[in-house]
């Protein structure tokens, strides 16, 4: 049986490791300078090379001739890991060998010496899958463990290791590998199988395994099975499910052109093909490919001739409607994972990135009426006269009837309108008259320092926080918990009212504001708007 080509080419030195050189140079170097450790843990996600270098390592420490670092693969002991022959080189799944008996047992193993190696090495593969008393029997052996031993964990979640066990390790992050490099890797494969692929179908093959070498090397070799001489760039998009580039193409000139007839035709009949996952997936990343070339990166996109192309349409559309419209794609990914209706999610997306321009216009504006509002607010408050003039906390006073000595109550004289505001109060009226926007002033960044960090950092990315008419109204651009948890607006509401008292605090979300009138009215400037209309009729 034929090996898979991700085992067939499995580096066997650190210098055939790809993408990660930041840790191969430091195993590298402790291997020359005899500076070994006794207990490594390798984190990163799939197919980024731990496994890969556990086995290197295990295989440079009992080399009899390293070179430079790496193993030689060509002395004894070289040989026998190379075959698996050597019983002191263990790999465990600690996904099916994760419960304390199992740990037990190692334990007792690992403290007899090796049998024809230098040092004996255990990989244990998946090693956040080890149970909690897994942890706790192995702890001992890790802590204080036999001068003979080396222990290399690999695993993908490293947040699930208990801290004792990471204390005790030389820790490894394994970064996800670049186009460039996979590509590089590719390239060298296919070379050596004799399999011509053009440079732009691998580079579809690396931006397809996202990061991951194995899986770059699973597809070609699922390529090589289908035709072992040649692939073209559309049977590779066909194998892999990928959309017509030329498809794609098409879909955005009808966005740009606010064709929605083409479009909706197109889109239609791309499912027919593919899933709306891949479609916009596809989209997706033909967007990012659009701000690339409106930028001029041009080695990060496919082909000179596909940059070009890229180039060319991305001079159509502006870098905010592609930063807005690769938005609006994440979150429709993310919303079509819970549907039941996908196809109908992926047409709002589009129908949206065709009328982006329509949404920007109103937002404008909308934008322009505040600024107006504001200018007719400060020129009203400037022409009265000093004695005519009204801060919001005594006109509440005034609509809040007094009550006298004999329980009866009385209307406010001109008197207690007049009565100056002193100390907090005044500092108060000075912030709901003035600064309508409170989110960067010293008071508000206290007054919520009390809150749960994850919430503190929630406010923190609020577009706004406007102070109107005794009313705190912070604003969100993104949808996030604080605006669907009733029970987290309640905790901050408490919190602001400590600081600014007899306020009612409100979360909306800005995307949401299609009634300008009515946004201004949220924001306790209905008043306003009525006394203009009183003064044109």
């Amino acid at each position: 049986m034929r090996k898979a080509i991700y085992r067939e080419f499995r580096p066997d030195t650190f210098e055939k490791v790809y993408g990660q050189e930041h840790i191969t140079e430091i195993l590298k170097n402790q291997i020359k300078n005899q500076n070994i450790g006794h207990a490594y843990i390798f984190s990163g996600t799939r197919g980024t090379g731990k496994t890969s270098c556990a086995k290197i390592l295990a295989k440079a420490v009992n080399c009899l001739e390293p070179v430079d670092g790496s193993p030689c693969n060509h002395c004894k002991n070289c040989k026998i890991i190379a075959k698996e022959e050597s019983f002191d080189i263990v790999e465990m799944d600690a996904a099916s060998n994760r419960r304390i008996d199992d740990i037990r047992e190692l334990r007792d193993k690992v403290v007899y010496p090796p049998a024809n190696l230098k040092y004996k090495v255990y990989i244990i593969d998946e090693a956040h899958m080890i149970t909690k008393e897994g942890f706790n029997a192995l702890l001992k052996i890790m802590e204080e463990p036999p001068i003979h031993l080396i222990f290399i964990l690999a695993t993908t979640e490293i947040e699930k290791i208990p801290d004792t066990i990471l204390s005790r390790c030389q820790r490894y992050e394994f970064k996800r590998i670049g186009v460039g490099d996979i590509v590089s890797n590719l390239k060298r494969i296919t070379d050596e199988i004799q399999m011509n692929i053009p440079e732009e179908g691998l580079k579809i093959i690396a931006e397809h395994a996202d990061g991951a070498m194995r899986d770059a090397l699973s597809i070609l070799d699922q390529l090589y099975s289908y035709n072992e001489s040649e692939m073209d760039v559309d049977e590779i998009r066909d194998i892999l499910g990928l959309v017509s580039s030329v498809k794609i193409f098409k879909i955005v000139d009808a966005i740009i052109e606010k064709n929605p007839g083409n479009l909706l035709k197109i889109y239609r009949e791309s499912l027919e093909e593919k899933s709306v996952d891949r479609f916009i997936d596809e989209l997706i990343q033909h967007y990012r490919h659009l701000i690339y070339g409106k930028s001029g990166i041009l080695k990060m996109i496919q082909t000179d001739q596909g940059a070009e192309k890229y180039e060319e349409q991305s001079t159509k559309i502006s870098a905010e409607e592609l930063s807005r419209g690769l938005q609006l794609l994440v979150e429709t990914k993310d919303e079509i994972r819970r549907s039941d209706h996908p196809d109908i999610l992926g047409e709002l997306a589009l129908i949206q990135l065709m009328e982006q321009e329509s949404y920007r216009n109103m937002e404008q504006r909308i934008y322009r009426l505040e600024q107006i509002i504001k200018k007719m607010m400060i020129e009203g408050m400037a022409n009265q006269k000093p004695n005519q003039r009204k801060t919001p906390e005594t006109r509440r006073k005034e609509d809040i009837p007094s009550v006298s000595n004999n329980g009866r109550t009385k209307k406010p004289t001109t008197e207690d309108a007049n009565t100056e505001v002193k100390g907090e109060d005044a500092e108060k009226t000075h912030e709901f008259i003035e600064n309508h926007d409170i989110k960067n002033t010293e008071k508000w960044k206290n007054c919520i320092n009390s809150l749960m960090p994850m919430t503190i950092s929630t406010l923190q990315d609020a577009e706004r926080v406007i102070c109107n008419n005794n009313r705190i109204v912070v604003e969100f651009k993104e949808d996030n918990f604080i605006l669907r948890e009733k029970g987290r607006q309640k905790e901050v509401s408490d919190t602001v009212k400590k600081c600014y008292k007899d306020v009612r605090v409100e979360f909306i979300k800005i995307s949401k504001r299609l009634d300008p009138v009515q946004y201004l009215k949220d924001l306790g400037l209905g008043p306003v708007l009525e006394i203009q209309k009183e003064k044109e009729d």
